[in-house]
Formats: C-alpha cells, structure tokens, sequence
C-alpha cells in the first residue's frame, strides 16, 4: 500500500523533533555525542516509511544537530574533533541504511510475490526468485553469503567475490566456517533472537574473516534467517572493516601516545582557549585538564612574555609553524621554568585552520646540563692551559690541531703559529721530526697507546730539553677523522736532579767516611752492604767479614740477643731503632755507643733502606757523673746566692726606710729637689716652717709650690733662688745664698713675711752627673726683725748679732756637711746595688748557661724527668735574671734625669702597640684608641709607662675570647687624666693598695708570667713627673689604670 508523498517527511520531522526534545534534555549527560538519540529517528523513519522516511529523518536530524549544537558553540568541533567524523559517520550510516532498507523492502516485496507465484507453480517461481534475487544480491555492494540448514553456502554475491578473492562456483556449497571464523557460534546467537522460524531478525557481530589465500582480516556482519518453502535460509550480510580498525587503532594509539607523552600536548582555538591537555601538561605545569580546558593558554605565560603568544597565534594564523622556541613558562605554583615550544596549525575537512596544537619540552635539565658542559669545557680549557706540561693533538697528516700555551713557550712560537704546522717546522734536527712522525704513524696503525720514557728535543731557538712522551690514538668529534693525542713532560731538570744526586751520593760517602760515629747502610730486610770508614778503623774488620750480619762478632754476646731481638722488631714495624750497647773495638776492648738507626722511604712511603750511625757514649758516660756532681754543686750555690739576695734585699729595703725616716726627722730645714726643681723629698722640720704639708708639695715644682709674694713690688727672692739653683747645676758645687726675704703663702692663702738664710748643695751620681739638688735653708726672719729694731742700741746688743750671725753660718757649713754625708751614703748606696746585681748575675749566668750546654750536648741521653730538671733551672734562672733587671731599673727612676718636652701622646701609644705586636698577634682585639692631647714630660720614661700599662692588658685579657682594650684621656679636667681600659680578669679592690708595691702581685705566676716590678716602675716614673696614678676594677670585669702628668697640659 502506497503512503501519502507528505507522510515520509512529516514522520521524518517528527520522530527528528522527538530526538532532538530527548538530546537537549539529556545534553548534560551525554555531550558531547550529539548524535546519540537521532540514530533511533532515522531507524524508526527508515522503519515506518522506507528509504525516504530514513534520508527524510538523516536530513532533518543534521540540520537540527547543526543549528541546536555546533552552529552556537564552535568550540565543540575544535574541543572534540570526532564531532565532525561522527556527523560524517551519521550521515553515511543513514543514508546507507535508508538505501539499504529500501532495497531489502523491496526485494522483500519482490520475494513476496515471487513466493505467492511458486505455490502457484513452484519450480518456475523458484527459478524467477533466483533469478531476481541473484540481481539484487549482485547489485549490492556489502557481501552477501546465503546457507541452507547444513551449513552450505546457497548464494555468493559478487562482493563476496571480492572480498574473499573466491568464485562464486568455488565458494558455492562450502560451509560458511571456510570464509567466517567461529560462524556457527554467531549463527546460534542469531537464532535465539529470532524465536519462532519465519520471523526476520538481525544482529551484527565483529567476527573475522578468512580469504582464499588464507589471510585473515576483521568483519562486521549482520545474521537473518527466513524459511523458504518450508527450508531454513541463513543470510549473512558483512563487509571487510579492516580500515576501519586501522583507524580506530591509528586514532587510539595516537591517543595514548599523546596521553603518556612526557612532553605537554595542549591543543587551543585562535583565541588562545585551551581546548585539550594531555597527562604530560598536568605533569609539566601542575594543572589538571579540568583546570585548563577552557580557560586562556596565557595563563602559563609570564606578563613580561605575553608578546611572544600574539606573535605565535599570528604565526599560526598564517598557516605557519613554530619549531623549538625556547622560552620561560609558569607553573601552577609560580616557578618559572625553560621549555621548548612547538606549535603546529589545526585545520578542519575544509582546510580552514580552527586552532593550534602545541607541545611544550621542559629544557631545564638540558639547559642545566649544556651550562654544565660549558662549564666543564671551561674547565678543561683552564686546566690544560694551566698544566706545566705540553698538551698536543695531531692530524693524520701531522699537522697540530690542537696545543696548549705550555707548547707554545716550549717552542719559542706564538700559539697561533704552531696550529697548522708539522713538527718540521717546529724543531731545529729533522731527525726529530722524522721520529716523531714515525712514532704518530706507529699509534694511528697500531690503534694502541706509546710510551717514550726519554727522547731528546731541539727547539729553533737551539734550546735542548729531556722529554717523556705519551700518545694515544682518538677521533675527533666534529669530522670523525683519525687523530694523535699526547703529552709531553719536561724531565730536564729531574734528569740533572738525577746526575746531581749520583753526585750528592757520592759526596754522601765521602762526608760519612770522614765522620768520627760509626755508619752504615742495610737493605730494607736489614741486610748491611755498606760501613763507612770508620767502622772498620775501629772494629779491626773487613767487608767481607761485615757484610750481611757479619756484625754480630763485634757485639758483646751476654747482649747481642737483646739487640737483635729490637732490630728484628724496628725491621717488622719499619720504625726508628735506637739502642745503647757495647762495641768491640780492634783492641779488644769494649766501649759503649748509642745506636741510632733511620728507616729511609720513598716518596709512596715505601721502606727502601736503613741508615745507622754508632756514637761512642763512653766519654759522655763518665761526663754524666761530673754533671749531676756540678748540679748538686750549682744547686746549693743557687740557694745560698738566694738567700744572700734575699739578704740584701731586706737590708736595702730596710736602710731605704732608715734613711728617709732619718732624713724626714732632721732637726734643719731640708729639701730635696730634681735638677729641673721638682721637690722629691722634705723634712718634717721644713714643711712645719713653710705650713706646707708632704702631699701637698711631693713632685710638684718648687716655685709652683713657694712662688713670690705678688702683693710685693719688690719681691726676688724666687728669681735669687733660681739662679743660685742654676749656678749649682752649672758649676756643681754648693752655693751659700745671702738672707733672702722670700714670703710664704699661709693655708689660707695670704702671704707671711719671712727671711732665710739658703745653701744649695748638689747631690752626683755614679755618671758624675747631677742626680739631686739639696736645698739647706735657716729661718732667720726673726733675727732680721730683732736686727732692725735693734739698730742704733748700745754696742752689747749689736756685738750678739755678730754672734747669732756667725752661728747661723756656722749651722750652715754643718748642713753642707751634712748633704755630703748624704751624698756619701747615696754613692754607697749606688755600689751597693751594683755589688748586689753583679754578684747575683754572675752564678745565674752560670746555671743557665751550664744547663744550656748540659741540653745541648747530653740532651738525648738524659731521660725525661733529668730535661725537665734542667729546664726548671734554666726557667728559674732565667726569671730571677728578670726580677734583678726589674729592680735596677727600679732603683735607677729615682736618680734619672727627666729630659721633658712637649710630645705627641698619640704618636707615641702607636710606637708601643707596633712594639708589643707579638704579645697579641693572632688574637682577637678590639682596640679603640680615643683623643689623646698632647703633653710635658720625658718622652723615654713616658713611653715605658705606656708600655708597662698596655702590658698589663694585653696579659690580663689573654684568657678572654674577645678583648676590649681601650686608651683613652678625660680633658675636661686639669690636669688631664689618661687611662687604660681593659675587660680583662680585674681585681678586688680590697687589695688595690699592694698594686704599686715592688714585687707585689694580685695573681698567681701560673696563670700570669711577671715580676711584680712593672706598676712600682709606672708609679715612680708618674711621681718623678708630679703626678698621680690610680687604678679602678672588679673581679672578673676588667681593669682601668689611671694617671695624670703635673700642671695643665699644653692643647
């Protein structure tokens, strides 16, 4: 029955709209497949109203996928290129299956009635079917194979034909199982489908198929079974898909490669949105494909660099490709990394470029590996440009390819000269050069390694060398040509070290045979193949008798077991013999030496030989006893000079404080003075007539301390006194002044009239040198007042001035007796000292020069505690030596003369810190020197206070990690103060008073070296320049030395 011409079309429509209502529901689920549900539209079209129904619903189906799905979104082509496959699959599978359809309805219909005229006359509608459906099966262009119920092919189209590259006539009445593998297992499924015979159904299978020749190849095939005639007929409908797997494999393994790619494989459209990105993109730049897919490609890109992405997309756009650009990408987690970019164009069926595909290569470790390499090269080319040695690399033909500078200066010839040249024309003997042509020949043919330990070379200059060769064949690299490498060392000078020491082994012999000890040379198992002279002058033998261990005749045999039992020990262990034992002598007679044998190595630390020596002990053996005699001896003397030191000591100290307890005791009036008029000393009696007191004047100046009455016009009396001092240090003798007024300032400051009568005697020192000034005065002001009210009385009262007179200068010649008794006494004093310094120098100088010489010559022999008796004496001698300097130099301030000027203090702190440089090299001090103004004084004794001073610091902080050392000076006062700050051990200040005492320590001599003299010598050099010294500190907190110098110092 014929349908209407609009029904195709509108069931077509509809079934199309009822797809398309059914994909935009479940669009969610199913995109991107956007075909999934019109497939059933075209069936059921092609089902209800035949081939046209089916192209009717294939036409409408696309438009609507079009229009609804990819016209709107683009991308989706560009995201999921198997859209446009699978519309172009959609289109063929409807079209196809609508044609096919319509011709099976067909031929249906024409098997109909050729069946309804078969039962009419069945052989005739029998032969029409054939012949009709022979036709239709022929015209088909899929294989179509028809079998009975036994398996036997009944109809072999014309594809079938083709496919299997069978006959029809060849084919026909075979078992389908000849041309499809496992059939029947398919046939069966087949049949469960279909139920009831008679009913037509389909199902298709991938089987595979066999061809003729045997080869076997994929089939897709469609199963129906129909009854005719009340016979079962399987019809099988397949074709070859062969390209179609290819395909699919191509397609999936082009997946998999790009998925498992270690390289980022990131597709995007012409706006730069990522539209794919593959495993190796998660894993290069940490995003995964849900956090990229997209989204903007320029997300990688560091802003500084978003030019280059414009400059690609305009690359590609013009259908252009971007090989290996190297540039920085951006991870997910803000590093930068070196990647190496191409980027291809995408382009559609039409060829239209729809995006760009683009695989990025991580080059860090490349980029790493190639700076590497630079850096290696670099370091190849500075250690063969630095190698002493000659680098060279030679061509087939001889010619250098490559030197170092060492070949250069070898030649005489710039580098640039030597490449290019053969070795012709770089030596002066063509014999040379010929040899080493033969011996690069040699190594190029025979593939092998040459050695030439010494061969003789001329330069052009004439210059001759010793060399030791080596050279090795290689290729090079770059052009794969066969090549020499080697190496030249230089081994003239150890080849005249060589000579020179076959000489020096010559004079060796020579010197050992000329020694006074025994020598000799062992082999490394202590074989003895040499004795030098000596040996057989004294032993009486023969080398023959010596050789080997002849020597054991010679030793004394109660002891030769002992010996040879530590020589075989030092001979296991290749370690120094030394031994003491007798040697017989050609007299018969034994005599004691000390063996010492010394395992000689070479440069491996290999033992090559022994070399002894036998020194006769015999004498120094009796010395011995004379030695501990003389120590005993020496001993004792020392501790008798001791205690006479100690004597004197306490008598100089004790006649010290006699005499100025006497001198301060004196009935007259008496002051001692400097010759640059500082008082030092006064009596008792002088500092009561001048209401003075002892502090008060002691190293100040004496016209500083009684300067003229300025309420006087007429006063003189300080300059009279000056020039009568003057006239004492000029002439040195004593001057007898006439009465003087010289008025005296009270405590409180007013002036009292008072009149003297003054002699001023000096006081000469061992140098015959003004050491003192003494200055007698009588107060005779009374006498003056009672002379002048007495003037023009009777004759008596002016006859007992005379008198009072003539005592007054009679009291005068007595103190000037009186200052030479002291002068006297301080000359005695003076050689006192001297007799004391000498006779304690001298047994000193005894003790540590014998114990010196006892360490020198019989050091070795003498066992530990002896060495370390002699060194307690020298050390001990030594540090008595020290204190007696110390004491003299102690003693000497006080008689000094002071040679004052004006001087640079800083300057002058510099000159000591240079000096004392070795007490605090290699520690670590901070030093801060301050503002040090200039100052008066004796630059000398000055510079040893600054000396002592800085010392102390250095000495005291040595146990401290870090020193702190400050010098310094506070100006704002006058005079000014000067100090020494250190963060040294410090001191308690309970005992601060026994700092400046002579021999007075704070600290125990093992922790602190020192003689306890350096602060007394500080302190009396300050006094001798009217000033004070002081110190502050805390235990464990350091130190500050304080002192200031007389009267303001000068800016």
């Amino acid at each position: 029955m014929n349908s209407p011409r609009w029904r195709p079309p509108l069931s077509a429509l509809l079934s199309s709209l009822l797809a398309l209502g059914m994909q935009w529901l479940c669009w969610s689920w199913l995109q991107p497949m956007v075909w999934f549900l019109f497939f059933p539209a075209v069936f059921l079209s092609v089902w209800m109203d035949g081939r046209r129904g089916g192209l009717w619903a294939t036409l409408f189906s696309t438009a609507l996928v079009w229009s609804v799905f990819i016209a709107p979104d683009p991308a989706i082509a560009s995201r999921h290129a198997h859209v446009l496959l699978s519309m172009g699959v959609f289109i063929g599978m409807g079209v196809l299956v609508s044609l096919l359809h319509g011709r099976l309805q067909k031929t249906t219909e024409q098997l109909t009635d050729v069946l309804g005229v078969l039962r009419a006359t069945n052989e005739q509608l029998e032969a029409r079917m054939r012949m009709r459906l022979g036709g239709i099966v022929s015209s088909v262009l899929d294989a179509i194979i028809s079998v009975d119920a036994e398996q036997k092919i009944v109809l072999f189209n014309a594809a079938a034909e083709t496919l299997f590259g069978c006959t029809e006539e060849e084919a026909l009445g075979q078992t389908l199982d000849r041309f499809i593998i496992r059939f029947k297992l398919a046939q069966d499924e087949s049949a469960e489908l279909c139920g009831n015979a008679g009913v037509h159904a389909h199902k298709v299978h991938a089987l595979s198929g066999r061809r003729a020749d045997g080869e076997e190849f994929p089939i897709e095939t469609s199963i129906s079974q129909t009854e005719v005639a009340g016979k079962k007929i399987c019809t099988v409908i397949l074709r070859d898909i062969t390209e179609r797997r290819r395909n699919e494999e191509a397609t999936a393994m082009l997946a998999a490669i790009v998925d498992s790619s270690e390289d980022a494989i990131v597709s995007k459209d012409l706006n730069s949105i990522v539209t794919s990105w593959n495993a190796g993109a998660e894993r290069l730049f940490g995003y995964s494909a849900g956090e990229m897919v997209g989204r903007s490609i320029t997300q990688l890109i560091p802003p500084d660099r978003r030019h280059e992405e414009a400059e690609i997309q305009s690359q590609i756009k013009r259908g252009e490709h971007v090989e290996h650009f190297e540039t920085l990408r951006l991870t997910k987690d803000g590093k930068l990394i070196s990647v190496s970019v191409s980027v291809s164009p995408i382009r559609n069926k039409e060829g239209q470029i729809m995006g760009a595909s683009k695989v990025a290569r991580d080059i860090t470790k490349r980029q790493q590996a190639e700076a590497a390499l630079r850096a290696s090269e670099e370091w190849l080319r500075l250690i063969t440009n630095l190698v002493p040695h000659v680098i060279f690399a030679k061509n087939a033909a001889g010619r250098y390819i490559f030197a170092n500078p060492a070949l250069a200066e070898t030649c005489g010839l710039p580098l640039e000269e030597i490449l290019g040249k053969d070795d012709f024309a770089l030596v002066s003997e063509r014999s040379q050069a010929e040899a080493y042509r033969s011996d690069d020949r040699a190594v190029l043919e025979s593939g092998l390694k040459k050695y030439i330990a010494e061969e003789h070379h001329t330069d052009l200059a004439g210059r001759k060398r010793v060399l030791q060769t080596i050279k090795v064949p290689f290729t090079v690299p770059e052009t794969g040509e066969r090549a020499v490498f080697g190496a030249w060392v230089d081994i003239t000078e150890r080849k005249r070290a060589e000579t020179a020491l076959q000489d020096s082994e010559e004079r060796f012999r020579t010197m050992a045979n000329s020694i006074t000890q025994l020598a000799w040379i062992a082999q490394a198992d202590g074989h003895i193949f040499w004795y030098n002279q000596r040996w057989y002058e004294y032993t009486g033998t023969t080398p023959e008798e010596m050789e080997g261990w002849g020597w054991q005749r010679v030793h004394d045999p109660e002891v030769l077991p002992k010996v040879i039992e530590e020589w075989q020990a030092a001979l296991s262990a290749g370690r120094l013999f030394e031994m003491e034992f007798p040697l017989r002598g050609v007299d018969g007679q034994f005599r004691r030496f000390l063996t010492r044998v010394q395992p000689l190595k070479d440069a491996s630390g290999r033992l090559i030989q022994w070399f002894g020596t036998n020194t006769d002990v015999e004498a120094m053996k009796q010395a011995e006893e004379k030695i501990h005699h003389l120590n005993a001896d020496l001993e004792q003397r020392v501790i008798k000079r001791t205690s006479q030191f100690e004597t004197a000591n306490r008598e100089l100290r004790q006649s010290r404080a006699e005499l100025k307890s006497l001198f301060e005791s004196l009935p007259g009036l008496y002051l001692v003075l400097t010759p640059d008029f500082k008082i030092v000393a006064a009596s008792d009696a002088y500092l009561t007539a001048t209401m003075t007191t002892r502090e008060g004047i002691l190293g100040r100046g004496l016209f500083e301390v009684f300067p003229d009455n300025p309420d006087d016009p007429d006063a003189d009396g300080e300059s009279n006194l000056r020039s009568s001092l003057g006239r004492v240090l000029a002439k040195g003798a004593a001057d007898t002044m006439a009465i003087q007024k010289y008025d005296v300032r009270r405590p409180d400051g007013v002036f009292e009239e008072r009149y003297w009568s003054p002699i001023n005697s000096p006081v000469v020192g061992a140098d015959r040198k003004i050491q003192y000034i003494i200055h007698r005065v009588e107060e005779v002001t009374e006498f003056v007042h009672n002379k002048s009210a007495a003037a023009g009385r009777d004759t008596d009262l002016s006859t007992r001035m005379e008198q009072m007179e003539a005592e007054i200068f009679a009291s005068s010649q007595k103190v000037q007796a009186a200052n030479q008794q002291l002068e006297a006494a301080n000359k005695e004093l003076e050689s006192f000292s001297y007799s004391v310094s000498h006779d304690l120098r001298a047994p000193l100088r005894a003790m540590d020069g014998f114990s010196r010489a006892v360490l020198e010559d019989y050091g070795p022999l003498l066992p530990a505690d002896g060495l370390r008796y002699l060194q307690v004496i020298r050390t001990s001698a030594q540090r008595m030596g020290n204190l007696i300097d110390d004491l003299l130099s102690f003693s000497r301030l006080s008689r000094a003369t002071l040679s004052k000027r004006t001087m640079d203090v800083r300057r002058l702190v510099q000159d000591t810190l240079e000096e004392l440089q070795s007490q605090h090299e290699g520690r670590q001090i901070e030093l801060h020197i301050g503002d040090l103004p200039a100052c008066e004084g004796d630059p000398t004794l000055l510079k040893q206070v600054w000396i002592n001073l800085l010392s102390n610091a250095f000495k005291y902080t040595q146990k401290r990690e870090s020193a702190v050392i400050e010098i310094g000076c506070n100006a704002d006062k006058r005079p000014n103060v000067f100090h020494v700050r250190d963060n040294g051990t410090g001191f308690d200040m309970r005992y601060a008073h026994k700092l400046f005492g002579v021999f007075q320590r704070l600290h125990r001599v093992e922790d602190y070296d020192g003689t306890g003299v350096g602060l007394a010598i500080v302190q009396r050099i300050i006094h001798r320049h009217g000033g004070k010294v002081w110190a502050e500190a805390a235990v464990d907190q350091g130190a500050t030395f304080y002192f200031t110098l007389e009267g303001d110092n000068p800016p």
